[in-house]
């Protein structure tokens, strides 16, 4: 090997050390109010659904710097059921539950706060939403299963901008 290919591949391991130090850094700078949140409610999601990985429901979970979450990727991971105290979450981004076997969501589920979307598309056992649901704060686009769309139509005041690119995302399917 070359003087300039092992200086490469000696500034490329650098790199990747840095990278990973950074990661570790910025996972636990985070403030402990919201590690205490999360961690509770990821020890509260594995309690309820067995087989499921914590390693898998830390992978896509993801911390601004200054330790507010910043989204979190729950997509295809089995879950069948969310803790009440998923409902304490807040989220700067988006939030994706969605492609799980979700059969009930909490009633704190209303109580949830993200600026991003949401998707819950894809959880077909998901028959009925919480009356609380209708408190539910997102900023972004809500994409519910279809069975589930005349009911928050109906019953939710979720804003005309809501329900329009609810109905944009169903068609665009």
């Amino acid at each position: 090997m070359g003087c300039r290919q092992t200086t490469q591949v000696k500034g490329n391991e650098r790199m990747e050390q840095a990278r990973a130090d950074a990661k570790m850094r910025l996972s636990t700078d985070f403030s402990s109010e919201h590690r205490e949140v999360v961690t509770a409610v990821l020890a509260d999601i594995l309690s309820l659904n067995p087989g499921v990985s914590e390693d898998k429901l830390k992978a896509k979970l993801f911390f601004n710097q200054d330790g507010s979450l910043k989204s979190w990727d729950l997509s295809g991971q089995d879950l069948s059921h969310l803790p009440e105290s998923f409902g304490t979450l807040q989220v700067e981004g988006g939030l994706y539950l969605y492609n799980n076997w979700l059969v009930d969501l909490p009633e704190s589920f209303g109580s949830l706060r993200v600026g991003g979307d949401l998707d819950l598309y894809g959880n077909i056992h998901l028959s009925a939403l919480p009356e609380s649901f209708g408190n539910l704060r997102v900023g972004g686009v809500l994409s519910l299963p279809e069975q589930l769309k005349k009911d928050v139509g109906g019953r939710f005041a979720l804003s005309e901008t809501q329900l329009q690119a609810q109905q944009q995302a169903a068609s665009s399917c």
